[in-house]
């Protein structure tokens, strides 16, 4: 899973896409009861990988647990850590040094996670990173506004230099000038063209002579913008089944 996000000056833009398998059950972005949050949630635990809230607040989370396809109900699940954030009004700085003391006193032993926490209205961003699912640490840093990659090879990491790149480039031939509508946006950099890929699993016993295969790949392309005027436009592109994607798009306005 590969995230960029940026501010050129004028309005801020951020992509993503969601890898897991097909059959974890992800609902398509939605406001939550309050009208406040706009995410796609877990349907196990609530939790999730991308949200935004009409105070402008953004959290974009990648962990081992999409890969590993191990989604708790509660306690330890990483998915929580994203909106328990959107739902704060803690500065992003605040949140991640709180993130990092509750790592050391609740162990959350099964996951390694990079998340990005970010205030729009203050221009504030923090990178939180837990390198290693066994261990407690975790380290925090502030990320300035600019062209940035995060997987779960961390922030910028080498493998995403391509798609930095080319994020880079659209955004220097737009700059000073309106981006183009967000679903193209989305074509032009996060569409995975490669086929998913299945993964074996071991729920049947290896002798049973038909053994469980489960696929994985993209099951969601997220766009995100923010213009000067506090106006927010939200695109989604959002799996449903083989061959059937619906796509979803929001517009509000921070009220912060």
């Amino acid at each position: 899973m590969g995230r960029g996000t940026t501010d050129s000056g004028s309005e801020q833009a951020k992509l993503g896409n969601k890898a897991s398998f097909y059959d974890l059950a992800i609902k398509t972005a939605a406001w939550d009861e309050d009208n406040k949050i706009l995410a796609g949630r877990c349907e196990v635990n609530g939790g999730t990988w991308c949200g935004v809230s009409k105070n402008g607040r953004v959290a974009f989370l990648v962990d081992t647990a999409l890969v590993m396809n191990d989604i708790k109900i509660r306690g330890g699940a990483s998915e929580l850590i994203p909106i328990r954030f959107l739902k704060s009004t803690m500065t992003p700085k605040d949140y991640a040094k709180e993130v990092k003391n509750a790592e050391k006193e609740c162990h959350n032993e099964s996951r390694a996670y990079n998340l990005i926490v970010a205030d729009v209205t203050s221009k504030e961003m923090y990178f939180i990173k837990k390198p290693l699912a066994d261990k407690t640490r975790v380290d925090i840093s502030k990320v300035d506004f600019g062209v940035h990659t995060l997987s779960l090879a961390g922030l910028d990491g080498g493998e995403d230099s391509r798609l930095k790149g080319l994020f880079k480039e659209m955004i220097d031939a737009h700059k000073n000038k309106q981006l183009p509508p967000l679903k193209e946006l989305a074509q032009r950099l996060m569409y995975d063209p490669e086929p998913s890929f299945y993964f074996e699993t071991t729920d049947i016993p290896p002798n049973h002579g038909n053994e469980q295969r489960k696929r994985y790949g993209t099951t969601s392309t997220t766009a995100l913008v923010v213009k000067p005027t506090k106006e927010v436009i939200f695109y989604e592109k959002h799996f449903e089944r083989p061959g059937v994607w619906t796509h979803h798009d929001f517009t509000f306005n921070i009220t912060a």
